[in-house]
């Protein structure tokens, strides 16, 4: 996510994973949580459903 300035923020009370550069309290949704990651941990929590490392998807294949 960026912004969240669309029609899809983040539910309060869940989290995401983003590749801000910056984030703010509400930034990706009211009550949301927000980590701050690279783009290739981004990617592979997007594969892995969870948050994860590069190394953790290349280790279940």
């Amino acid at each position: 996510m960026c912004v969240g300035a669309n029609d899809d923020p983040v539910p309060s009370g869940q989290c995401c994973v983003s590749t801000s550069n910056r984030n703010f309290v509400g930034r990706q949704g009211q009550g949301a949580m927000t980590h701050l990651a690279s783009s290739a941990v981004v990617a592979a929590s997007a594969i892995a459903g969870t948050i994860a490392t590069p190394d953790m998807i290349g280790a279940s294949a």
